[in-house]
């Protein structure tokens, strides 16, 4: 048994629910209008429907085969395996859809005769069902395409006779004149000429088409309703599947894979203090190195940087070091609410008078609200009033953690990375291994180089 590979496969089968929440989050607005395009189409099609009327008419077909070798009328095959598509075989639909028009007089056409008209195959019996603008249309059209299905049959038997006929015609021409085998064909093709005059084809309505007292529209409501939903969940599938088949940070190993550096702590939840503290131990006792004045942390994308960076300044703070987190990201003004950085960059207040203390050695400074009316805020941050605000506090703290917007989406985060020391980047588990890289990438940029990775699980 490896329990720390189950508890990871357990984590991330939580992560994926809240991965595919995030994925649908991100494509809402096509989600959205993948459910009104298909509720649009839903309301077309049954608003097309409304009005119509639909009325049905059967015939009983026996399509027989004609025995050429015997010459014998009377030898019919009566079973049909399947009656539609023999029945489809042996009739010329065109022909039926061109004499059901030509009887109802020429309204409507062939072409929509063949539209209006769906065959289907009911046990045996072929089922015509006919659409049309009023019931007794519906039914007149019914009634008229099986007639003409019928008659077609009917001549399709006739023919049948007539090439036996010929053929019979054909021997007699060459038996001797008043031999018996002459009398025998002459008396098959007599036989022929009054078994011809009774032919129906074999086919027979079995139930005539009555005018229907309802329409066969669909409910308007239901059918947008039913393809808005229907749209919805088809974007929401591709998306998921699409979301899914990309490469995500799965463990350790895929992330310092992404990011080319190593992960220095992987947090669990609020109270993960081992994490923390190993975070603080591999970053200010690092051997032959002294430790860093200033740490920047760049999340990928909503990553809670500025709570990992309080709880580090905690953890620094309990070995004797005083420590101050600095929350940079100037497009979270106001929240948490009060003056902060913003601020005292614009010299509106001064840095003691907007810094809190979180505990003993330990003090934090938020965004601040003026910056909301800032249109450049990557422009505030690149005052020198920021570059003197690090000078002052690099004499009263000995670690200064910003947290930044992500590189990736946010020029904010440029100047302080590159007055930084050290740069760490914080990433979630299921991650997408291309932001991740690009991430790095961005850090690199400016700096040159990136210190480790922070892996967060929500």
């Amino acid at each position: 048994m490896r329990p720390a590979e189950t508890m990871d496969e357990a984590r991330l089968r939580t992560y994926d629910v809240a991965t595919a929440l995030v994925a649908i989050r991100a494509k809402l607005v096509p989600i959205l209008l993948a459910g009104v395009g298909l509720g649009l189409i839903g309301l077309i099609y049954a608003l097309s429907l409304q009005g119509t009327f639909k009325a049905e008419a059967v015939i009983y077909p026996r399509v027989p085969a004609f025995s050429d070798d015997a010459f014998d009328p009377r030898v019919l095959v009566d079973t049909v395996p399947d009656p539609l598509t023999s029945y489809a075989e042996l009739a010329d639909l065109d022909q039926i859809a061109r004499e059901t028009s030509r009887a109802l007089g020429g309204t409507p056409d062939p072409i929509e005769v063949d539209e209006d008209v769906t065959i289907k195959s009911t046990g045996g019996l072929i089922s015509i069902e006919a659409e049309a603008e009023s019931p007794e249309l519906a039914a007149e059209l019914a009634n008229t395409y099986a007639r003409a299905a019928i008659a077609s049959r009917r001549r399709a038997a006739i023919s049948d006779v007539d090439r036996v006929q010929r053929n019979l015609q054909a021997n007699l021409q060459d038996a001797p004149r008043g031999s018996p085998q002459a009398r025998d064909l002459q008396r098959r093709i007599d036989d022929l000429n009054a078994y011809r005059d009774f032919q129906t084809g074999n086919t027979e309505q079995a139930q005539k088409a009555v005018a229907p007292a309802a329409s066969g529209g669909r409910p308007i409501v239901s059918s947008t309703i039913g393809g808005a939903v229907a749209g919805v969940l088809i974007a929401i599938a591709a998306v998921l599947i699409a979301d899914r088949i990309r490469p995500r940070i799965r463990d350790r190993r895929s992330a310092e894979a992404a990011f080319g550096a190593p992960v220095l702590t992987t947090i669990t939840g609020d109270g993960d203090r081992a994490a923390v503290e190993t975070l603080r131990a591999k970053l200010l006792t690092r051997p032959g190195h002294d430790p860093p004045r200033t740490l920047v942390l760049a999340p990928l994308e909503n990553e809670p940087a500025d709570r990992v960076a309080r709880r580090l300044v905690a953890a620094v703070a309990l070995s004797g070091r005083r420590a101050i987190s600095i929350d940079a990201d100037l497009a979270s003004a106001g929240n948490p609410p009060g003056p902060g950085l913003a601020e005292v960059l614009e010299g509106e207040a001064s840095r003691v008078a907007v810094t809190a203390a979180l505990a003993d050695n330990a003090d934090s400074m938020g965004p601040g609200e003026s910056a909301r009316g800032v249109g450049d805020t990557a422009a505030l941050l690149h005052r020198p009033a920021m570059k003197a605000l690090l000078d002052d506090l690099t004499s009263t703290y000995e670690l200064i953690v910003m947290t930044v917007p992500s590189p990736v989406a946010s020029a904010d985060a440029i100047p302080l990375v590159g007055e930084a020391e050290v740069t760490l980047a914080v990433v979630a588990l299921g991650s997408l291994e291309s932001d991740c890289r690009a991430l790095a990438e961005e850090v690199r940029s400016v700096t040159g180089s990136l210190r480790g990775v922070v892996l967060v699980e929500s």
